[in-house]
């Protein structure tokens, strides 16, 4: 599987290997980190459980910036580490939290350049944003990167009108995007040929073609039944919770409430979510997809029952807490027929 190639490759960077010699359609930043673990630790395993927690960290500090409330931060940042999916990932030497983490820096920044207009002229926001622009789409095949590039420009011309600020931002993307490279550029390698590895890796997946399971996303988050990308066989998955799909209706309402209440405003946390969802709706898609998109979708409820029903904000979060925790179950201690069936 993938997480042990990624925990093979770490090991072999760490040795001082090219990355691009194997595994070069996967950017190295990943690789790189996990073999920091395996050197550091003795134990890759331990890069899964660092970056899980950054990225419930960057809820957290998400949701206070939306709704200037740490209580709020704090229950969400719990529900999504107690959801089977994320939990999931604390053990597993995969790609999709350190794109997660990376995605809500970026959330962070952007959000706080939409409430505090005092920032905006603030170069090092605009610097941070665009290094971890840049590193969001060095975490893995930046998929979507082109669509959500269009988004943030837009968001700024509209918030600042200043090119400067702007070019910043670009300069900064292209330097977050290369910072995985650097080892590839000691070994020796011009500029031209790190072209030619970018070249490769979107050949890669444009010639490996695998048709497209529409829809996938939308059936697996509302009633656990993804389209198997080989078999095309329709199948769940160990890792649903039934706080899916009642989160996909606190965070669609969160989406109406939130352009009724401010029309003319551009929501940059809402925007990247729609560009996430449609681009996955429309690509082969793996059930792994949906750790950027869950912890976005579990906000942005939590975001709209704080505006709506603030007194009942305690007992709901009692039960999605309980909902999380049951559904978890399963994914901490499996059966042995689950065990088998991975073999």
């Amino acid at each position: 599987g993938d997480d042990g190639l990624y925990l093979y490759e770490g090991y072999r960077l760490m040795q001082g290997g090219d990355p691009t010699t194997s595994n070069a359609e996967t950017p190295p930043l990943g690789k790189y980190l996990i073999g920091l673990s395996i050197k550091i630790f003795g134990n890759g395993y331990i890069y899964g459980f660092i970056i899980t927690t950054l990225a419930i960290s960057g809820i957290y500090a998400l949701t206070v910036v939306l709704t200037n409330n740490h209580f709020i931060g704090m229950a969400t940042a719990l529900l999504v580490s107690t959801d089977p999916l994320i939990t999931e990932q604390f053990s597993l030497t995969m790609l999709d939290s350190l794109q997660l983490f990376f995605l809500l820096i970026m959330l962070c920044l952007l959000e706080t350049l939409r409430k505090n207009k005092k920032v905006l002229s603030n170069r090092w926001v605009y610097l941070g944003l665009g290094i971890a622009f840049g590193l969001f789409s060095a975490s893995k095949f930046p998929f979507a990167s082109a669509l959500i590039a269009i988004s943030i420009l837009y968001f700024l011309w509209k918030q600042s009108k200043n090119l400067l600020h702007i070019s910043l931002f670009l300069v900064c993307t292209l330097l977050g995007y290369l910072i995985p490279y650097i080892p590839y550029f000691i070994q020796g390698h011009s500029l031209l040929s790190w072209f030619a590895v970018q070249k490769y890796i979107v050949s890669f997946y444009l010639k490996g073609y695998i048709p497209p399971n529409f829809g996938s996303i939308i059936t697996t988050v509302l009633f656990n039944r993804t389209q198997n990308i080989f078999s095309r066989v329709w199948e769940s998955i160990p890792e649903w919770s039934l706080l899916w799909p009642i989160s996909t209706i606190g965070g669609t309402l969160w989406i109406n409430h939130s352009y009724r209440k401010h029309t003319s405003s551009i929501y940059p946390t809402i925007s990247i979510l729609i560009i996430l969802v449609s681009f996955f709706f429309l690509v082969p898609f793996w059930s792994r997809y949906l750790v950027i998109i869950i912890p976005l979708l579990i906000i942005g409820t939590m975001v709209w029952i704080h505006d709506k029903f603030p007194k009942y904000v305690y007992s709901i979060i009692g039960i999605f807490l309980l909902i999380n925790i049951c559904s978890s179950l399963y994914i901490l201690f499996p059966t042995p027929e689950s065990t088998v069936k991975q073999f």
